[in-house]
């Protein structure tokens, strides 16, 4: 239970500093907390770019990575409330060139991660050679076209980067406009959210930090990727401020109709909604993670007894050694644990990582 009179919200600014600082330096991003809607705590560390000593700060805009596919999920049940497309649509009634091994493949299947499709990140290649060469989303559906399926669709599920690409293909085709703009017409412009877009590579973007990895004790710059293959799947940029304001259209406001919420929010199997991830214990919570080449990242909605909260903490360190204490989701759980007025070994406040 949230208690603001609890006597470890005190002195809550110098508690989390020095929960951060037991990174040893290795956590550089922003951080999130809101509670009851209300804004608990936020700040950063680190600095956005090493080069140039610029420091992160709350307008610092991260790529997200994975959490793109919330985005995606979200896009995908507004066109279905107006008709434009059903989740149980064949992927073949948008993308005819799909060979027939994927002709039981519907949308509901990718959304969740059911659909056996191979991810093209798992690929031996991707991450000497594939990862280095820009292509179109439909060139990378065309690195596993031909593969066979990892399973019968609907079978079970496995996490697929592929699957997500085909689905920015689908959104393309259905609205008969590029996936950038589909997002920004229904969802940042209307929300506001003026530092979330897509991040081509190409286009200079303000205040964007650059990535790295913590490495022994030394910062290295993040391997590079060609930015046009995460796509769908993985492509956005943000800031804590815009994903925050995310959650709450997401998860309380009216962006989707409460039916659209409530399949999006299901359970449909090893813990996978529709562009979340869901856990039922206690407390419930909705999240997902992100990485991509010197970016991490973690949102959550926690669901308490008597509160919910949103934590949101994204990062510009690529490695995830659980060493390092720096792993967005660990961080995750010490910051809300604190924001509740907890230590941030308390057992049970979030279940993650």
């Amino acid at each position: 239970m949230l208690n603001n009179d609890h006597p470890n919200l005190k002195d809550l600014d110098g508690r989390v500093a020095a929960f951060l600082a037991d990174s040893g330096g290795a956590f550089s991003g922003a951080y999130l907390v809101a509670i009851n809607g209300a804004l608990m705590l936020q700040g950063a560390r680190g600095l956005a770019n090493r080069e140039f000593e610029v420091p992160n700060g709350r307008s610092t805009r991260f790529r997200i990575g994975s959490i793109t596919k919330q985005f995606t999920a979200a896009v995908v049940l507004l066109l279905a409330e107006q008709r434009m497309v059903t989740l149980d649509d064949p992927v073949g009634r948008f993308l005819p060139e799909t060979n027939n091994v994927w002709r039981d493949v519907t949308l509901r299947m990718l959304l969740c991660h059911r659909s056996g499709i191979p991810s093209y990140t798992s690929l031996e290649s991707f991450p000497k050679e594939i990862s280095k060469i820009d292509r179109t989303p439909r060139e990378i559906i065309g690195l596993v076209r031909e593969l066979p399926l990892d399973f019968a669709p609907g079978s079970r599920a496995l996490y697929s980067n592929s699957g997500y690409t085909v689905l920015g293909c689908v959104i393309e085709q259905a609205c008969a406009q590029a996936y950038a703009e589909v997002l920004r017409s229904l969802l940042f412009e209307p929300l506001g959210m003026a530092d979330t877009g897509c991040d081509d590579g190409l286009s200079v973007i303000p205040a964007l930090a650059s990535g790295y990895v913590y490495d022994d004790g030394e910062w290295l710059r993040a391997p590079h990727i060609a930015m046009s293959l995460p796509f769908a799947a993985g492509g956005l940029y943000s800031t804590v401020d815009d994903l925050a304001v995310w959650h709450r259209a997401l998860h309380d406001g009216p962006l989707l109709r409460d039916d659209s919420r409530s399949v999006m929010f299901t359970d449909h199997g090893d813990g996978m909604g529709l562009g979340t991830m869901v856990n039922k214990g206690e407390p419930r919570i909705r999240f997902h993670g992100g990485g991509v080449n010197g970016f991490l990242a973690a949102a959550s909605r926690v669901f308490a007894e008597n509160w919910t909260a949103d934590v949101i903490v994204l990062a510009n360190n690529g490695n995830a050694d659980p060493k390092l204490k720096a792993d967005p989701f660990y961080i995750s759980k010490g910051l809300l644990a604190l924001a509740s007025g907890n230590s941030v070994d308390a057992p049970g406040i979030m279940p993650l990582g």
